[in-house]
C-alpha cells in the first residue's frame, strides 16, 4: 500500500487537481427514460406523456402556440426505446407546395419538411440518442426544435387562429411500421428502420390550425 506520504509534495498536488471532484459524474438520458424528457419538454410548455397507435410512449407537447408531438422508435413492448423524433403538422395553410418545402429542406440545418398524405406542410427532426446524451445536450435539442417551429412557420407563412389548441391529441398517433433495414457500420441498432418513421399523413399527431 502507498501512503500519500511516500509521495513527492508536488507530484501529490498535481493528482489532486486532475481527479474526478465528488459528484461531478454526468448522468447520461437516453430513449428509455420517457419521464425524464418529458420533464425537459414542459420546460418549454405543456408536455403529456401518452401512447401512439402502437402502444409506445408518445409526448404531446406544446410550445408557444405550437402543438408537437415526440415520438419513441425501436421500442419493446411499449419500452426501453431507442431514438425519438419530433414531429408538428399544419391544416389550414395555403400556397404551400413542394418547391416552398424543398426550398426548406436545402437552406436549412435542421428538420425535415415535407407534404402529408392531405396535402399539408409537416415537419419533423430525428433524434439519436444512442448511450445516451448529458441533459444539456437534450435541453439544446429542445431549443433547436423551438426554432425549428418559429423559423418553419415563417417560412410557410403559417399563422395561429385566436383560440389555443390543447396539447393533447385527439387520437393516438398512427406510424408506419419499421423496417428492417441493415445496421448501420458502427453497429448502432438505432440505425434500424431509419426511413421509415414518418407519421402517415392520414393521422396527424398534432395539427396546427
Amino acid at each position: 500500500m502507498i501512503h500519500a506520504k511516500s509521495f513527492p509534495a508536488a507530484l501529490l498536488a498535481a493528482l489532486l487537481l486532475t481527479a474526478p471532484a465528488p459528484g461531478t459524474a454526468q448522468t447520461l438520458i437516453d430513449a428509455t427514460q420517457i419521464e425524464t424528457i418529458a420533464a425537459i419538454a414542459s420546460d418549454y410548455g405543456e408536455a403529456i406523456v401518452e401512447q401512439d397507435s402502437a402502444g409506445d410512449p408518445m409526448i404531446s407537447g406544446q410550445i408557444a402556440r405550437t402543438n408537437y408531438a415526440v415520438l419513441f422508435f425501436g421500442c419493446t413492448d411499449g419500452a426501453d426505446c431507442t431514438r425519438i423524433l419530433f414531429l408538428s403538422s399544419y391544416s389550414n395553410t395555403t400556397g404551400v407546395d413542394m418547391e416552398t418545402l424543398n426550398a426548406w429542406n436545402r437552406d436549412g440545418s435542421f428538420g425535415k419538411a415535407y407534404l402529408d398524405a392531405d396535402g399539408d406542410p409537416a415537419i419533423e427532426m430525428n433524434v439519436n440518442l444512442w448511450s445516451g446524451v448529458h441533459q444539456n445536450n437534450l435541453n439544446d435539442t429542445f431549443d433547436w426544435w423551438r426554432v425549428v417551429l418559429e423559423t418553419f412557420e415563417e417560412h410557410i407563412g403559417f399563422e395561429h387562429a385566436d383560440e389555443t389548441v390543447a396539447p393533447a391529441a385527439d387520437a393516438p398517433a398512427v406510424r408506419e411500421a419499421e423496417t428492417d433495414a441493415p445496421a448501420a457500420s458502427t453497429g448502432n441498432p438505432t440505425a434500424l428502420g431509419m426511413g421509415s418513421s414518418s407519421v402517415q399523413g392520414g393521422s396527424k399527431v398534432k395539427i396546427n390550425r
